[in-house]
């Protein structure tokens, strides 16, 4: 017999759960766990790099990262650069990498970051040719 009509399911995930949670698990351990670090680097060619302690495995973080920094700079993709996995250069992080809590904690980060490079490109290109000039 086969079966009849389609079939769907819903579902909520609590992670990292209600604010409070960590806190009650391991008193004072959220402040260290609920923050990601990623940094924006303007390179000299004019790129941008994006180093985060995340290491993409197959959710598609590494273009997630990358369309989150080109919206935030008015860049293109292709100037975008993710880099992961080298100890020298990556942010220190408690953290790491776990199931969807990498695309919304660093996605996040990444949103700032970018932001404080764009920031940071703004007011030094003001300084110097004497205007100010948003990025697109």
């Amino acid at each position: 017999m086969r079966p009849a009509g389609q079939r769907f399911a819903t579902s909520i995930e609590p992670a990292p759960g209600p604010p409070e949670y960590l806190d009650f698990v391991v008193p004072g351990f959220a402040a260290m766990m609920n923050w990601e670090p990623v940094r924006a680097v303007l390179e000299a060619d004019g790129t941008v790099t994006i180093r985060t302690q995340q290491v993409p495995h197959g959710r598609g973080h590494e273009t997630t990262l990358a369309q989150a920094a080109a919206d935030h700079l008015g860049v293109s993709l292709e100037q975008i650069r993710v880099c992961f996995g080298d100890t020298r250069t990556a942010p220190f992080g408690l953290a790491g990498t776990a199931s969807s809590r990498s695309s919304s904690f660093a996605g996040g980060a990444t949103t700032l970051a970018s932001r404080a490079l764009r920031d940071r490109i703004v007011d030094g290109g003001g300084s110097t040719s004497g205007a100010r000039r948003p990025l697109p």
